[in-house]
């Protein structure tokens, strides 16, 4: 009979846990494999009375793996042989009284795990890359293996993280720390279903990175997303051509990722459940370190929506006036195909023909980047400069040996733009397959305002390598697009002539207008992503209807409405990069909040932004070369996740909260020129809503999906018990 590890005995243990935690009962399943008792109890014979905590812990790996375990997973225990009679009260006595021997033991443990996860990332993240820079069956097999192999050593060290009590570990970084470690996510799963579940993520973002559509006008060629469909969904005004790609873009993703999704949202349900949460939304915002933070981002959503519907009824009568009224009806929902890009989310390719003021400067540098031949390089290092021009850091040497800018022409790539932190001190990356237009010059800035973040917390642990949360990672990357997207910046860069007076009024309403075509209509659907996955893990809908819902969704809170009638076999949520790679969206809404909060607290500091003073707008600041606002800047930066987000933002703005007053004072002019001008052109401010069986076709019987998802759901759990 083969011989039991160390590692195999807790596995055992853990496994019995595990149906204990869920209320599963263990009699009348059928026995695992037996081990060898003289195997399981050989540290047994090592100290018989098992009365020093510290050997106990040493060498009777089984045991401690059941400290803190219900009572009743003892008789289970004991039939699997991996305790004894014997040691059964030792065992409920310590898993009521037994935490650590020390606050250095629980430290050690902590400082040990950090440098084995640290280890962990480095290989996890170069995998990562040779797949997301080199699309193969060789690279996607050894991503899945690193990270396979990282997810059960996370496991492992996260479920030994949960026997300590937190309330008695007296050191805060040590505490925080031990809190991390303890929040496994899906690493809860079994081992070998979790690596399914990795493979089906995998897939998931390989469906969608390698989706290719036929040519509208040939039908024989194949297009790929970036930068074929992006830059016709960009400059196309032929509504035909537009739904064409809308709709064959959905059927080559979404329609295919449709069955995976489901089977993602029971197996993240149980990962949730296995940890004590009601659903896997709670699961996905422990990072966000709040209660009531559902009905926080609510709230927010509440205070910017009246701004959003003014930008929406301008942008609608303009498109009427474009397109005719027989496509865009004056008082109901936009079509999603007309709005500049795949997904309708912002608006930002609409600028030429929305303009508020055509004969005054509109403040897009595309043709000026092209005019001086700027490359893909010369977006880098301009980005690159703002941030040293404010004292912050310089990328090292190796980003400009290894970042990928643009497409190469010899193998698949996955374009979404990426940064990436391989958790050294000099090697940081950034892969994307840029073209030389503003909106790529403003996506490049963003990307490396994640790196100066890695570069500004590198000297942090490990565990502290990370933003304050999600939001703050894309707020700080957001901070840079903000700023270097303003009149003043682009003229002092040279890419606006000087004669262009940028104080001029209608020429401050067209530089506004363009930035809420880009951040303002962003809003709506950076709130809905995650809704939409949050009502799916709640059970607010089922899985067979999800699709209706996501129109529901989008019809109610962004006044979209899908081209031509959509059904459940659809999955339109899964055409977009986020679902399909599982990446939380909530993080875009939260980080307009975060980033417009500190903008306004750096234009302070570098004395571009006074309150109630007409001469120093928010909209105007320019924090270029501002030393103080780096100074600033850097105290935030330099935190990492070291303390609770609510602590960082309060060192940063004087306040614990999110609020939406910055955002609004930014575009408090242009509130006011939408509100008149609307009135004038008679527009109406909302929109009715279709009924959504008008919109979606249901399953023919909504009973059958409620049933569906219990027997899905039971067959997931059986799977994972068996």
């Amino acid at each position: 009979m083969p011989t039991a590890t160390a590692e195999e005995l807790a596995e055992q243990a853990e496994y019995i846990h595990t149906l204990c935690q869920l209320g599963e009962s263990a009699a009348g399943r059928p026995p695992a494999a037996r081990l060898d008792p003289a195997r399981v109890l050989e540290a047994q014979t090592q100290d018989p009375l098992l009365l020093r905590v510290r050997q106990f812990q040493q060498t009777f790996k089984a045991t401690w793996m059941a400290t803190r375990m219900p009572p009743s997973c003892l008789p289970e225990l004991r039939r699997r042989q991996l305790v004894t009679q014997d040691s059964s009260q030792l065992i409920i006595d310590l898993s009521y009284g037994f935490l650590f021997t020390s606050q250095d033991d629980v430290k050690k443990f902590v400082d040990k795990s950090e440098e084995d996860l640290l280890k962990l990332a480095q290989k996890t993240m170069q995998a990562s890359w040779n797949f997301d820079t080199n699309v193969t069956e060789e690279t996607f097999a050894a991503k899945l293996n690193e990270q396979s192999y990282a997810d059960r050593i996370f496991a492992r060290i996260g479920k030994r993280a949960r026997r300590y009590d937190i309330n008695e570990v007296e050191d805060p970084a040590v505490k925080r720390k031990l809190q991390f470690l303890s929040n496994i996510g899906t690493a809860v799963l079994r081992p070998d279903i979790l690596r399914k579940f990795h493979t089906l993520l995998a897939n998931m973002g390989q469906t969608f990175s390698l989706a290719k559509v036929y040519s509208y006008n040939s039908g024989s060629t194949e297009l790929s997303l970036t930068p074929d469909i992006v830059q016709i969904m960009a400059q196309s005004r032929d509504p035909a051509e537009l739904e064409y790609y809308w709709t064959q873009w959905r059927e080559v993703t979404g329609k295919n990722l449709l069955d995976s999704f489901k089977e993602y949202a029971i197996v993240y349900n149980m990962a949730a459940n296995m940890s004590d949460l009601q659903d896997a939304s709670q699961l996905k915002l422990i990072r966000y370190e709040s209660p009531s933070f559902k009905q926080d981002i609510e709230q927010l959503w509440t205070g910017l929506e009246p701004l959003y519907k003014e930008l929406h009824a301008y942008v609608r009568f303009k498109l009427s006036e474009v397109y005719g009224r027989s496509i865009i009806n004056e008082t109901a929902s936009i079509p999603a195909h007309l709005l500049g890009n795949m997904w309708g989310h912002t608006w930002t390719n609409l600028g030429s023909i929305l303009t508020p003021y055509p004969s005054k400067p509109r403040i897009n540098v595309t043709s000026e980047m092209l005019r001086q031949s700027w490359t893909a390089r010369t977006m880098f290092e301009k980005a690159d400069d703002f941030f040293q021009s404010m004292g912050l850091k310089p990328v090292p040497r190796k980003f400009w040996e290894n970042s990928v800018m643009q497409k190469p022409g010899d193998r698949e790539v996955l374009c979404h733009p990426s940064a990436y932190d391989f958790y050294t001190k000099d090697d940081v990356r950034i892969k994307t397959c840029a073209q030389i237009s503003q909106e790529d010059f403003l996506s490049v800035s963003h990307e490396m305002g994640h790196v100066q973040y890695y570069l500004q917390y590198q000297d942090q642990p490990y565990l502290f390598r990370d933003g304050a949360n999600p939001g703050f990672h894309e707020a700080v990357a957001d901070i840079a697009s903000l700023a270097m997207g303003s009149g003043e910046y682009f003229k002092r860069i040279g890419l606006l002539p000087e004669n262009v007076d940028i104080q001029d009024e209608e020429t401050n309403i067209n530089f506004l207008f363009g930035m809420a075509l880009q951040k303002l209509s962003t809003l709506p659907y950076s709130y809905l992503v995650d809704r939409f996955r949050w009502d799916v893990f709640s059970n607010k809908t089922t899985l067979e209807n999800m699709n209706c819902h996501w129109w529901k969704l989008r019809q109610e809170i962004e006044g979209i409405t899908p081209p031509n009638k959509r059904s459940y076999k659809h999955f339109d949520a899964g055409s977009k990069f986020h679902i399909a790679n599982d990446v939380g969206y909530i993080r875009y809404f939260t980080a307009f909040i975060y980033e417009f909060q500190i903008f306004q607290s750096l234009c302070a500091v570098a004395g571009q932004y006074a309150p109630g003073n007409p001469a120093k707008p928010l909209h105007r600041c320019n924090i270029y070369s501002s030393m103080d606002a780096g100074d600033k800047f850097k105290q935030m930066l330099q935190l990492g996740a070291s303390r609770p987000w609510q602590e960082v933002l309060e060192i940063m703005t004087g306040s614990r909260n999110m609020s939406v007053q910055p955002f609004l004072e930014y575009f408090r002019p242009l509130q006011k020129w939408l509100q008149r001008i609307n009135r004038d052109n008679r527009a109406k401010v909302g929109w009715f809503e279709k009924d959504i069986d008008d919109l979606c076709d249901k399953a023919p019987n909504s009973s059958q999906g409620i049933i569906l998802s219990i027997w899905l759901t039971a067959l997931m759990v059986f799977i994972h018990f068996s």
